[in-house]
């Protein structure tokens, strides 16, 4: 419609524009309206949601603060509760929640639109993303935790969504729940049989060996490949006679001996680490070492490793072994297996186990400095396995 400052409007014309122009502005009006509708419409079905929607975040919060766990199940969605066991959440609630305290959330914002759970990859065309901050206590020391809970209207309720990967979650109903075989199965068809599990769990009686072993099997299940763990996990006060010969708990801190596929640590040490350290720090120290048997698992000898011009050198196969224990201790993290202080552990017996300063790289023996240990040890934790370049 031209302007009427425009100099093409002449005097003589100026009421026959004017009334085109009133004309045209009529005819655009109701469109106008109806777009303008829609759009308050829409706001206003987001607002009265996201309304909704926090009060029902609000509403599981204070049932978590109140360790009110089966009922909070009763408020997650079916989509969650068809895969997950009520035991198995209430489990991992009771240990998560075993040394700590928390309060109602604070909500700091909240987006509707569409969010895809990453645990099944099922997309849903209107989610509720509330961003919340917390209290949490942990003995005297209070933090603030930021998070992000999602949640989805079912049946004229919003109801939430639990897990954050396949991965974390399989390991959550396989520690908490391992008799529910068909949710677990679900999730990672092959991750083992029952008498599999059995059989495991009588190779590693000592609870926290189990933990690693269980990742590692998640890890090849959910990678469609067949995981055989090591034979053992063997500690020795005195000189004992191993496939890679004889070792002496004067001189022999822990190792792994690609012979006969076991783990041996000197008793201890192993005592050592855990009254100075803590039993994370222990358990960090077994899984440096697991993943040298995963390494061996999938075509990579470190016993021959130096001989072969082609094979990667002893010093990057300590390091991604300290990037696997990272990988490890995320996972564990993610269950909920950690206890507050864990991965300070991790990360302050991994820096004690550097080389002395001015080791050669390329020393048959050498790990790294305790910085370059501690940077790879990151690489796992903040990437998973992603971050450590393993071909599974």
């Amino acid at each position: 419609m031209p302007r009427l400052e425009s100099p093409v409007i002449r005097s003589l014309l100026l009421r026959s524009v004017l009334i085109c122009g009133l004309g045209i502005i009529a005819s655009l009006t109701p469109a106008a309206v109806s777009a303008q509708s829609v759009v308050s419409a829409s706001a206003a079905r987001d607002a009265a949601d996201a309304e909704a929607a926090s009060s029902a975040a609000r509403s599981l919060s204070r049932l978590e603060a109140d360790e009110k766990f089966s009922a909070l199940y009763d408020r997650l969605h079916p989509d969650v509760q068809e895969i997950v066991p009520r035991t198995a959440l209430v489990g991992w609630y009771e240990a998560e929640f075993a040394t700590k305290r928390t309060e109602e959330m604070t909500i700091r914002d909240v987006e509707i639109g569409a969010w895809e759970w990453p645990v099944t990859g099922r997309r849903y065309e209107r989610v509720a993303a509330i961003s919340y901050t917390r209290p949490v206590w942990t003995g005297e020391d209070r933090t603030e935790v930021d998070g992000t809970i999602h949640l989805i209207e079912e049946d004229g309720a919003w109801l939430g969504l639990f897990g954050t990967n396949r991965e974390s979650l399989a390991g959550m109903i396989a520690a908490f729940a391992p008799a529910e075989t068909a949710a677990w199965t679900a999730l990672t068809p092959d991750f083992a049989a029952p008498d599999t599990l059995a059989t495991r769990a009588a190779s590693f009686p000592d609870i926290l060996h189990a933990d690693v072993d269980r990742f590692w099997a998640t890890q090849f299940a959910a990678a469609g490949r067949d995981y055989n763990p090591p034979d053992a996990v063997v500690g020795f006060a005195e000189p004992i006679l191993t496939g890679c010969g004889r070792a002496d708990p004067a001189m022999e801190a822990a190792f792994y001996c690609v012979i006969d596929e076991t783990i041996y640590y000197s008793v201890d040490f192993r005592q050592t680490i855990e009254a100075g350290v803590g039993d994370f720090g222990w358990v960090v120290v077994v899984a440096h070492e697991w993943a040298h048997h995963i390494q061996f698992e999938l075509g990579v000898d470190p016993g021959v490793a130096l001989d072969r011009v082609d094979s990667p050198s002893w010093y990057a196969l300590e390091q991604q072994a300290d990037c696997l224990a990272g990988a490890y201790t995320l996972n564990a993290e993610a269950i909920g297996w950690l206890d507050p202080g864990d991965v300070e552990e991790a990360i302050f017996v991994t820096n004690a186990a550097g080389d002395p300063i001015g080791t050669p790289f390329d020393d048959p023996f050498a790990h790294g400095t305790g910085e370059d240990r501690v940077d790879a040890f990151l690489d796992g934790y903040d990437g998973s396995l992603a971050g450590c370049d393993l071909d599974l």
